[in-house]
């Protein structure tokens, strides 16, 4: 008996730790699409606009808010972001890296940004929250082809597990697909669009602002959200270039695979014995 109790306290310790797991990092709304209107919108708009590109053959697109003050930040994104430039572009010839950045951002920061050649779009105000994470969807709406990028993610990173971003990009741009989906890292494996794995060609969503105005984006995990309610559909619709699917995201969905199956047979082995148990005092008696 004191087994089966140890088995059952387990089975639901599991459980317990997924769901509030999807709970604070909200993959529930993100897989699903689970926005919420906004009824009392405060809009974005560019302030100011810093080493406009012209000649620009396509455009990287990320963002830069938050309290640039607090530890660790400038060496996880702004880091990251110069780095990431050097790599990309030395790929993809002719693109340009933008950054869309919140008014609060320090000068020194910004300084760092136009001395190395980034476009930099300032917005109007300071985002609540998580809102300026959608900013950088806004060159969908643009004539150039365009690509959502993590600020703390180097794109052009190659190692034996991932598919080479940059090549797939090459291909995507001959193919007659609108849209490009960048294989999903594997903690966002169910999320339909990840928001700094994605792309699209010129003028794919002419009104991108309005739509991610709609809804109340403040919450950690909207920008996935907005993308799975608003943007997954035009990727079934319109089509899409997918990246192939790395050897860390088989190993995750076997693992999933493998603990499903795991859990399901330690249920009907306790199902089981207390079936067998009720049997044997029911003949005993």
């Amino acid at each position: 008996m004191r087994r089966l109790v140890i088995i059952i306290a387990g089975l639901i310790t599991i459980f317990a730790i997924i769901f509030f797991a999807s709970q604070i990092r909200n993959f529930h709304k993100r897989i699903f699409g689970y926005v919420e209107l906004s009824y009392h919108p405060e809009p974005f708009w560019v302030s100011k606009i810093f080493n406009k590109n012209g000649d620009a053959k396509g455009i990287l697109s990320t963002c830069l808010y938050g309290n640039c003050n607090a530890k660790g930040f400038k060496e996880r994104y702004v880091d990251s972001v110069l780095q990431s430039k050097k790599h990309a572009l030395g790929i993809l010839p002719g693109w340009q890296y933008r950054v869309y950045m919140a008014p609060n951002i320090t000068s020194d920061i910004l300084e760092r940004f136009l001395k190395e050649n980034f476009e930099v779009y300032v917005m109007n105000r300071v985002p609540k929250g998580n809102e300026g994470m959608l900013w950088r969807f806004y060159p969908a709406a643009e004539a150039l082809p365009f690509l959502s990028v993590d600020a703390d993610d180097d794109i052009a990173e190659r190692n034996k597990f991932e598919p080479f971003y940059p090549d797939h990009v090459k291909k995507w741009l001959l193919a007659d697909t609108p849209f490009f989906q960048k294989r999903l890292s594997w903690i966002n494996l169910f999320v339909p669009i990840s928001g700094g794995c994605w792309g699209g060609k010129g003028n794919c969503i002419p009104d991108i602002k309005q739509r991610i105005e709609r809804y109340d984006n403040s919450w950690f995990g909207a920008d996935e959200a907005f993308l799975t309610k608003e943007i997954w559909p035009m990727f079934k619709d319109k089509g899409y270039y997918k990246t192939p699917t790395g050897i860390r995201e088989v190993a995750f969905v076997l693992g999933i695979v493998i603990s499903a199956l795991t859990i399901i047979l330690l249920i009907t082995i306790v199902i089981l014995k207390l079936k067998s148990r009720r049997k044997s005092r029911v003949q005993f008696r």
